[in-house]
């Protein structure tokens, strides 16, 4: 008898299971929403999953998706409309970054343009920024001290010089590829940071003070590298987001500025522009391809630096191919959907 009323009691407990659920089992599913007010601003909101594609359907989005009608543009956690961050298509900036690069001074190697030949990765062609890398040798005073003195910069100072970054689309007509149609150019002005002074304290050894490292005026102490430099690295970056740049999967860049005696239109007198380097690295681009790694695109009007001596033509942007490895430029191109 008492097994019966047992079993009786487990029957009749089911039934009111049954018959009276918890709210607090198998709970809708709910997700978050940014819905829009009509006044072009989103509120978060949290919604049953159900619901999702309907206010989808109705002009409303998801944190970290993209804003409908706004391309460029995602949601914020928030709800807020924020910039889309850019894909890298390209990148030859190394992950640990020196104090200084391998580099090619204008200046010093007659030219007006450098530059090469890459493929982006990815399928983000709307070009937004890109990051080139510089390493520059002048220091503060480098006006007044005289050859075989210190070298003596204030942290943080710079001088202001304009760079021009040419795109151009690839021509292989000749069978080989060189600078196409101009597909974007931009000049901005930058500041750039002299060189730190001589360290007086870490490089003291031959060729490291200004007595022996005439007339650049003593290195200065890169812990990145554990050794004693010249140059000092850094990067700037041209925004073309405003041209509405559709990038092809391949292009040719050069960097061009002016120096005192070369450039598009030389300056006619020295500055410090005339120790500003483009920065090579011998680490191959992380994201992308370099299309020839031993090839870059040079405009340099002394012969003898090119591969092939000069026989291709001097004093204009072209292909030399052949003898650059293992130093390619340091670039990172961004861009959007």
């Amino acid at each position: 008898m008492k097994r019966n009323k047992f079993i009786c009691f487990i029957v009749v407990a089911a039934l009111m299971i049954a018959a009276f659920p918890s709210v607090n089992v198998h709970a809708a599913a709910k997700v978050d929403v940014c819905h829009a007010t009509g006044n072009g601003s989103y509120i978060l909101i949290n919604v049953s999953a159900k619901a999702l594609p309907a206010h989808l359907k109705h002009g409303d989005g998801v944190p970290g998706d993209p804003v409908p009608g706004q391309d460029s543009k995602i949601f914020a956690a928030d709800c807020a409309v924020i910039d889309a961050l850019p894909t890298v298509i390209y990148d030859s900036i190394p992950a640990v970054y020196p104090g200084s690069f391998p580099s090619l001074g204008y200046e010093a190697t007659s030219t007006d343009e450098f530059g090469d030949h890459v493929s982006f990765a990815d399928t983000a062609r709307s070009l937004k920024t890109v990051e080139v890398s510089l390493t520059d040798w002048a220091c503060e005073n480098d006006g007044t001290r005289g050859a075989s003195d210190a070298c003596v910069t204030t942290p943080g100072s710079t001088f202001s010089h304009p760079i021009t970054l040419n795109l151009y689309a690839v021509d292989y007509t000749s069978g080989d590829p060189e600078p196409g149609a101009l597909l974007a150019t931009l000049t901005e002005s930058f500041d750039i940071p002299f060189r730190p002074s001589w360290d007086s304290v870490n490089c003291t050894g031959a060729g490291d003070t200004p007595a022996t490292d005439v007339p650049f005026g003593g290195r200065w102490y890169d812990p990145v590298l554990g050794y004693c430099v010249h140059g000092y690295a850094f990067d700037i970056t041209f925004d073309l987001s405003s041209l509405g740049l559709t990038l092809p999967d391949e292009v040719i860049y050069g960097i061009a500025y002016n120096t005192a005696d070369h450039g598009a239109a030389p300056l006619g007198v020295p500055g410090p522009y005339n120790s500003l380097n483009v920065s090579l690295t011998t680490d191959g681009p992380t994201v992308g391809t370099d299309v020839e790694s031993d090839t870059v695109f040079w405009d340099t009007s002394y012969g003898p630096f090119y591969c092939d001596n000069g026989t291709g033509g001097t004093d204009i942007f072209r292909r030399d191919a052949g003898c650059w490895a293992p130093y390619t430029p340091v670039v990172r191109f961004n861009a959007g959907d």
